[in-house]
């Protein structure tokens, strides 16, 4: 019940995290730690896709991978084309001479087939261009490409051996991270799959316990929860005050402690809707940013990058808000969606269904 509901506040939660991270790139003082909405997006991500596809295999018995992909690449793959050819059509016809058409070029095609992260964290190029921030991006689909092939893997242990080896890959997810920091530079740690998926194995952990009736325990200690939620909302707001992520703690301790915290305000705000952080991140104008951050996220960083760190901030800032929102609200309307439309025609019929019968289809408002 509660992972196949649309939940307003989780929309307002990536909402807060594409404004930190676009502040944080405007160089805004306040929000030099604003990349930890790298790991609250990480965690939503892994919590939002385990919870689709355990809902799948609930109702059909079955994981349909094809229609999976599918989905993803109607929802993600037109917005990101778009991104790609636009911005390096300008910047090849710019022709900045730190930044030579052979790596654009280059950092094309990293970007299109979702390598970025390897290409900056094994230091493929040189230094990095207008698609550099697209390396969040290689992270999540690369997970899901192969998380669905996991899980279909672990159905047939039952649903709660399935928590107790995902909750396992977490842990040794964590302690990898931990280990590799010590013995890499921090950039390989950050940006490489292998050392930065303990938030997208949390928040899949969390689905698989809520889908073995986690909420319904936590529904009793309602009190509890709020104290926790907003105990997490806190430490999100101090690390994105003051987070670095060029010191080891980062790795050993931040990123457990804000994966958590996010969660905390996840359980909270899916337990009490109406209470104090879900009335908040369900703001209408939390969830517009929110429902539109995947297009925010793209397009503001290459607009702020012809500006200097010696510019004042708030008009990098602006330019990213602005410019970054402007096309974001273009492309969400004019090809996000439309393209998400078509995902009916690649669903696939139930056994026994006719040529002219549709599928029954799921009562969530808020399915992916």
């Amino acid at each position: 019940l509660f992972l196949s509901a649309h939940q307003p506040a989780l929309d307002g939660l990536r909402g807060i995290s594409v404004i930190w991270v676009v502040l944080f790139h405007g160089g805004v003082p306040a929000l030099l730690g604003g990349f930890i909405g790298i790991e609250v997006f990480f965690v939503l991500s892994g919590y939002l896709i385990t919870g689709l596809l355990l809902r799948e295999h609930a109702r059909g018995g079955r994981i349909e991978l094809g229609y999976f992909y599918m989905r993803r690449v109607l929802r993600l793959f037109p917005a990101l084309l778009l991104f790609l050819l636009l911005t390096g059509a300008v910047t090849w016809a710019l022709d900045p001479p730190d930044y030579p058409r052979r790596t654009v070029f280059f950092d094309f095609f990293t970007t299109l087939f979702y390598v970025e992260n390897f290409s900056a964290g094994l230091r493929w190029q040189r230094s990095p261009g207008v698609f550099a921030h697209t390396w969040t991006l290689s992270i999540e689909e690369q997970f899901y490409m192969v998380w669905p092939l996991i899980l279909i893997a672990l159905h047939r242990v039952g649903a709660r051996a399935r928590a107790v080896v995902v909750a396992l890959l977490t842990l040794a997810a964590a302690l990898w991270c931990a280990q590799r920091i010590g013995e890499s530079r921090w950039s390989r740690v950050y940006l490489l799959t292998d050392t930065h998926c303990t938030s997208l194995l949390a928040g899949s952990l969390v689905a698989c316990l809520v889908q073995n009736g986690l909420l319904v325990s936590l529904a009793r200690w309602r009190r509890a929860l709020t104290y926790g939620g907003l105990v997490g909302a806190g430490t999100l707001l101090i690390y994105a005050y003051a987070g670095d992520p060029i010191v080891a703690s980062y790795y050993r301790v931040g990123i457990p402690l804000l994966t958590l915290s996010t969660i905390l305000i996840l359980l909270e705000t899916t337990v009490s809707p109406q209470g104090l952080l879900g009335r908040f991140l369900g703001q209408r104008w939390l969830c517009y940013v929110g429902e539109r951050s995947y297009g925010i996220y793209l397009w503001h960083y290459p607009l702020m990058l012809p500006f200097d760190f010696d510019d004042p901030w708030p008009l990098r800032t602006l330019v990213g808000l602005v410019g970054g929102g402007g096309a974001a609200v273009l492309s969400y309307r004019y090809l996000e969606r439309p393209f998400l439309k078509l995902k009916e025609r690649f669903r696939p019929q139930p056994a026994g269904s006719g040529p002219g019968e549709r599928p029954e289809e799921s009562p969530s408002p808020g399915r992916t």
